[in-house]
């Protein structure tokens, strides 16, 4: 999403086809992937983090793909 750095202001412009490591940085990376790795096998995920660099309190919703 090249919107991305709205959200999260310290992440990288122009994301697309970058891994989320890479374009959400190792920080953040690291308190979403448990998450992330929850909603890859099967389980919605809504939760919140607080963005350090921003300050900003983000809710993040990840639905897993029930099609494939």
């Amino acid at each position: 999403n090249n919107q991305l750095h709205e959200v999260f202001p310290s992440s990288r412009q122009g994301v697309v086809g970058m891994t989320t490591a890479e374009a959400l940085g190792p920080e953040t990376w690291a308190r979403i992937a448990p998450y992330w790795q929850k909603a890859l096998a099967g389980e919605p995920q809504v939760f919140e983090i607080t963005h350090d660099l921003s300050g900003r309190r983000i809710r993040v919703a990840l639905a897993p793909d029930r099609a494939g």
